[in-house]
């Protein structure tokens, strides 16, 4: 580890996110009085859902407590918008193009991996993640580019970044070409269903 990089755990970052947008709610949008959903929607994909975001692979929460605090401020403002009322979740989403926090967050967790995997950031890849053929492990099905896993029993362990990802990287039902630039690789993750992959997902 370089001097002066600290390691710290999402239960010790998730505290402070919480803090940030706790202050926000859906009266600090006019609603009552401009009811332009389009640019509702431009302000809160602009204003407020990059601090939700704001360096997740580092404080993405496991806890379904907390994925559900945190969904819960789209959930409100999507709720809130006119038209809209009537709809679940699901549908509000689908109907104005956007995805849960939950899963752009393990978007954002797998298009960090492919950066690490691939060089395209400063960290070395040996010091978060092991390629499987590397360690000499039959592949028998799957992509080219599958990480070993590792045995964790300390959650903070198990649920940091580096750990958390592996199987749903592994399980990605990617080919080569879906690896041939980073440009390739998010347009694979818009046309997957990563729900039909990592069952764990909530939203």
């Amino acid at each position: 580890m370089r001097p002066g990089i600290a390691v710290v755990s999402g239960r010790q970052v998730f505290p402070f996110i919480i803090f940030c947008i706790s202050g926000f709610s859906c009266r600090h949008f006019e609603f009552s009085q401009f009811d332009n959903v389009p640019t509702l929607l431009r302000a809160f994909l602009v204003y407020v859902r990059p601090i939700l975001e704001y360096a997740s692979c580092v404080w993405s929460p496991y806890h379904v407590e907390q994925i559900k605090q945190i969904e819960a401020v789209q959930k409100r403002f999507t709720k809130r918008l006119r038209g809209f009322e009537l709809h679940d979740y699901k549908s509000r989403m689908s109907l104005l193009g956007i995805e849960s926090l939950e899963i752009r967050r393990l978007k954002q967790d797998l298009i960090f991996t492919y950066k690490i995997v691939f060089g395209l950031v400063n960290n070395a890849a040996s010091d978060l993640f092991t390629l499987t053929s590397s360690v000499n492990i039959n592949r028998t099905r799957g992509h080219a580019y599958k990480l070993f896993p590792h045995q964790n029993r300390i959650d903070v362990r198990k649920h940091f970044f580096s750990e958390r990802i592996i199987n749903t990287w592994n399980s990605l039902p990617a080919e080569t070409r879906h690896f041939s630039s980073l440009p390739a690789f998010k347009r694979f993750l818009h046309d997957v269903d990563l729900r039909k992959i990592n069952k764990t997902l909530i939203f």
